[in-house]
């Protein structure tokens, strides 16, 4: 509580309410959408932007070739029609190692190498991106988007092998 005393005489003290602050609709809503910009400025990076977490692979192989992630050992991808498949796989730092099997061959293996994104270097206009790309693992691709497998007959199975 504020008291105002009068410097004339005769006159009686005026008691004033406290002063309070109330932000208005308006600048408790310019207040949210500048936390929101800051937020999805200082997240964002030109990898952000340009090219999304996944990475579309096509793997062309024979009619029922089955390709699984050899660390994992999880389906990838299989090939059912127009001997190619067509799957999204996430980018990452490192190389992928996966493996072809199909009835009557010998499993392939062969790596799905990563390589820069080139969308990385807008970041040298906003510096705090290549955190973010770095740390979101955007900053790299995979280097072959089709990837041909070639299959080799098992000499120990007796059935038909159909890799044509």
């Amino acid at each position: 509580m504020y008291i105002m005393y009068s410097w004339q005489k005769g006159q009686m003290p005026v008691t004033l309410p406290p002063k309070t602050k109330t932000k208005t609709d308006y600048q408790c809503m310019k207040q949210a959408l500048f936390m929101i910009g800051s937020y999805l400025l200082l997240l964002s990076s030109c990898c952000t932007i340009f090219s999304g977490t996944k990475q579309t692979i096509t793997f062309q192989a024979p009619n029922g070739t089955k390709i699984y992630d050899a660390t994992t050992n999880v389906k990838v991808a299989e090939v059912k029609d127009g001997q190619t498949a067509t799957v999204q796989i996430r980018k990452r730092r490192e190389d992928r190692i996966l493996v072809a099997h199909h009835t009557g061959c010998m499993p392939t293996t062969f790596m799905l190498e990563t390589s820069f994104n080139g969308h990385t270097l807008w970041n040298l206009f906003f510096w705090p991106g290549f955190l973010v790309d770095f740390i979101t693992e955007k900053m790299y691709k995979w280097s072959t988007p089709i990837i041909p497998i070639e299959l080799e007959p098992d000499e120990e199975f007796t059935g038909d092998c159909d890799i044509s």
